[in-house]
């Protein structure tokens, strides 16, 4: 089964003991009726071919070992929220059979009920790409269900690929993605050796490998002794040369007590994948009621649930929401004397109420990942950070610390600095966490990177020449120079969004201040004259305003805020939001890429943690909550 709270596997099989038989996942019905699919079926064999080679009589087990490896590739994970009230969300597996549309089979029990009902009122279904087998898969795109290619007697499904995870746009076609090849169930014997890969519930988002025999089979049903677990649904069962010859199912209870996976022949499935060729791109329907926009849109941040509200001033609980859920304001928002009450409708179901506006972030706060470095694993290591979609992600694992991740402007890779060779250096990773180049050397230490908003350079700060200076590398590591030079500690660097000019820290009027140096005259000016400190400049996305960390005295000791200021009138800075109290300056800061949104870290709980923050001041939410570690530099992907 593939539901987080589902019933377990020995539940299951005891209540269905009768029929001996049980589904790998059970979903709750919701009222859509889709029609039954039609009986006739293109010609399959000019569109997909109906017999393969025979399969030898065995293969050598790295032979099965490299087959399995290449299937990965065309694995997904699929998950489905359910439109029915306080019914849960679930999902399975699924292949991918058709790389340039990005068609996708599963089990209908995946992504509907018994009676050809769909989970959610738009067929719609989160699908995360498998890359490798020791790897998270990556939630990519959206897909949509096609009834008529579906079957829900047989209990097959078939989806379509329409719009991707990252902006919600729609897919262009060809997608280039890779699919399994079919194999011809009808060649398939008893005692056959098979794999099946999937993604269990227990391996918490890592696929499962799986090996067995075939125990029997018939034109309804392959048998195996191969172990599944809930999640395994839609999956896929191979041959020992990697083809797809049938699709978990079931699992079946036999009378000596043991338990076998029963799995759809592939044949079963084939002319449903070749009607769906044959007709070509089916129109979607719209992935949600309006356009995606920070004026309507929200998701839910920082907290263990958020309850929906049917009257808030008397208190009237009618639901409550998990974080990272997407919803919808549907009116203008209420002032109860302490903060705000939005009416919200959760994206996609029909659940609604009011929510403390204290726990709503914007649209970007969904749409964009966030990086971070956090010692939760021990060292400190890279972590990304996406609520609402794929939640947390570690992608560095190295014995050494990797700190400071700074986005490319492509999002395609991450700068950081890491101490694995002994020192701090600077490297370079893609966005899934590898693989790495190295960008300095030396005996120096390199931190801070900050990737150019143009994509050329970084700059960092090191202390190559004795002191802690600024400079700036080429983004292939060539063209190494050294930016400021004096006898004072200069660090945290922050480029303008033209990519011309750098806010940064120094100490050289004997605390910390923010100066500015225009790289193209290097003109230096200094921003701030506070006599206790300023730290940790970050550039809005647009213009010309910097947070940062403050030092201010108040209630007879010193605080920590953030602090925004002009480039043009720096001396008029404002006040965002109180820290805590302290002269530490950790609290780094940065931008959501609309400029609403302010990330930073605090110890108000007792560790460091990233949080979130209006632009204009307000209420902040904690992002990471985690209790026994600490959590710094955070990025925001622009």
């Amino acid at each position: 089964m593939l539901r987080k709270r589902s019933v377990p596997i020995p539940v299951a099989l005891s209540v269905l003991a009768v029929a001996g038989v049980a589904l790998i996942l059970v979903s709750a019905l919701v009222p859509q009726r889709i029609p039954a699919p039609q009986a006739s079926r293109a010609t399959l064999a000019t569109i997909l071919p109906t017999t393969t080679p025979p399969v030898p009589a065995a293969l050598s087990q790295p032979d099965a070992q490299t087959a399995g490896r290449q299937a990965v590739r065309s694995l997904v994970q699929i998950w489905v929220s359910n439109d029915r009230p306080l019914a849960p969300d679930g999902g399975g597996s699924g292949s991918i059979v058709d790389g340039e549309r990005g068609l996708i089979v599963t089990n209908w029990h995946v992504v509907g009920g018994y009676m050809g009902m769909l989970a959610n009122e738009r067929g719609y279904a989160r699908i995360y790409l498998a890359r490798e087998v020791d790897q998270l898969p990556e939630f990519a795109y959206w897909a949509q269900v096609l009834p008529p290619y579906s079957d829900p007697e047989l209990d097959l499904a078939v989806l379509q690929i329409t719009h991707r995870a990252t902006d919600l746009a729609p897919v262009q076609s060809p997608l280039d993605l890779p699919a399994i090849p079919l194999g011809d169930s009808a060649l398939v014997h008893t005692g056959d050796h098979v794999l099946l890969l999937g993604f269990p519930n227990y391996a918490d988002g890592r696929l499962s490998w799986t090996e067995g025999s075939v125990v029997t089979q018939d034109d309804e049903w392959i048998k195996t002794d191969a172990e599944v677990s809930h999640g395994h649904s839609g999956g896929m069962m191979l041959n020992e040369r990697g083809e797809l010859i049938g699709i978990p199912t079931q699992i079946e209870s036999t009378t000596a007590g043991g338990v076998l996976t029963l799995v759809r022949p592939i044949n079963r499935a084939r002319p449903l994948v070749a009607d769906a060729i044959a007709a070509g791109p089916a129109p979607a329907a719209p992935l949600l009621s309006r356009k995606p926009s920070t004026d309507t849109l929200r998701v839910v941040l920082g907290v263990e649930y958020l309850n929906l509200w049917g009257d808030p001033s008397i208190g009237l609980r009618v639901d409550n929401v998990g974080p990272g859920t997407l919803v919808e304001v549907l009116r203008e928002p209420i002032w109860d004397e302490e903060q705000f009450w939005y009416y919200v409708q959760v994206v996609g179901t029909r659940r609604s109420g009011w929510a403390s506006g204290i726990y709503l972030a914007s649209w970007e706060a969904a749409a964009s990942p966030i990086l971070f470095a956090s010692d939760r694993a021990g060292a400190f290591d890279i972590y990304r950070l996406w609520p609402g979609w794929t939640g947390l992600a570690r992608l560095t694992g190295d014995p050494g610390d990797e700190e400071h991740p700074s986005w490319s402007p492509d999002h395609t890779s991450i700068a950081f600095t890491s101490n694995r060779s002994g020192n701090f250096d600077l490297y370079v990773m893609n966005v899934n966490g590898g693989p790495w180049t190295q960008l300095t050397s030396g005996e120096a230490n390199d931190v801070a990177p900050v990737w150019s908003p143009d994509g050329s350079r970084i700059a960092f700060a090191s202390d190559r020449d004795g002191d802690w200076e600024l400079f700036v590398v080429n983004a292939d590591g060539t063209g190494l120079r050294q930016l400021t030079s004096n006898e004072a500690w200069d660090g945290f660097p922050a480029w303008s969004p033209d990519s011309t000019r750098l806010a940064y820290t120094s100490r050289r009027t004997g605390n910390d201040d923010l100066f500015l140096l225009d790289l193209a005259n290097g003109l230096d000016q200094q921003l701030t004259t506070n006599p206790y400190a300023d730290a940790h400049p970050a550039w809005a996305p647009h213009g010309d305003e910097i947070i940062y960390i403050a030092v201010v005295p108040g209630g007879g000791t010193l605080l920590r805020e953030i602090g925004l200021l002009n480039v043009h009138d720096p001396v008029h800075s404002r006040h965002v939001t109180f820290i805590e109290p302290g002269e530490a300056l950790d609290g780094y800061t940065d931008w959501s890429p609309d400029g609403q949104w302010i990330l930073f870290t605090s110890r108000r709980d007792g560790n460091e943690e990233i949080y979130l923050l209006p632009a204009g001041g307000g209420e902040a939410v904690n992002l990471t909550q985690a209790p026994f570690s600490d959590d710094l530099t955070p990025a925001w992907s622009r």
